[in-house]
């Protein structure tokens, strides 16, 4: 069996206040990052490049792929965002989501958080019912099915996703607990993230959230809000 590499690549900055809406796209600084990064990977020898079906996932592989010869973008629902796990004391009976953002607050207690980002993050929609158990769920099948060895020769494959679920892909890289996700991991906008999966699906991760390929002006991490 061959090494199969994987590129992680987390999309460009959006308007999260048009999230889930036809109007959802990226912003002109998003756009500018995806290109950086076609640029960037039009160098490596790409087999395949797959992307969530979310809106802004896919705006940023058209963007990649206009510098990629002959590589299409194959939408796989799978690397579409999710909650990939929370801890037990948050998935009680009695929690909620002021309980959640307590945690995320102190699970993040070394950043210094601006106004308009606690504001934000205050009315983000952590709890769905069962967003959690479909989290999990989306975080195996994902693993299962892009983490393995490759069959014949080696590959290259690149994967435009999430944030979440890259932190939720790095858990299970790194053998730590899923909801460590939540713990000061955050792929910048089109960071590159590459993991080799050699022999009996041995994983390794080479780089984390390389920025070499943006230039200083486009390394963004938060999403902007319009409303």
């Amino acid at each position: 069996m061959g090494t199969r590499t994987i590129i992680l690549v987390r999309h460009g900055q959006y308007d999260q206040s048009k999230n889930g809406t036809p109007e959802e796209r990226l912003t002109k600084l998003g756009r500018q990052q995806a290109r950086s990064a076609g640029r960037y990977l039009r160098k490596l020898e790409i087999d395949s490049l797959y992307v969530s079906d979310m809106r802004r996932a896919r705006e940023t592989a058209r963007l990649i792929c206009e510098s990629l010869d002959g590589i299409e973008p194959i939408v796989n629902r799978s690397l579409r965002e999710c909650v990939p796990a929370l801890p037990a004391e948050i998935l009680s009976p009695n929690s909620d989501a002021a309980d959640l953002l307590d945690f995320v607050l102190r699970a993040r207690r070394s950043r210094k958080f601006r106004q308009k980002e606690q504001k934000a993050l205050e009315e983000q929609p952590w709890v769905e019912a069962g967003a959690v158990e479909r989290g999990a769920v989306q975080l195996e099948r994902a693993w299962n099915h892009f983490f393995r060895p490759a069959s014949g020769q080696d590959r290259l494959e690149v994967l435009v996703t999430h944030g979440n679920l890259i932190r939720g892909l790095l858990t299970k890289v790194l053998g730590i607990p899923p909801e460590f996700w939540l713990n000061r991991m955050l792929p910048f906008h089109c960071g590159l993230t590459t993991i080799r999966v050699r022999k009996r699906g041995l994983c390794f991760l080479q780089s984390y959230n390389e920025l070499q390929h943006l230039p200083a002006a486009q390394r963004t991490g938060r999403n902007v809000s319009s409303s």
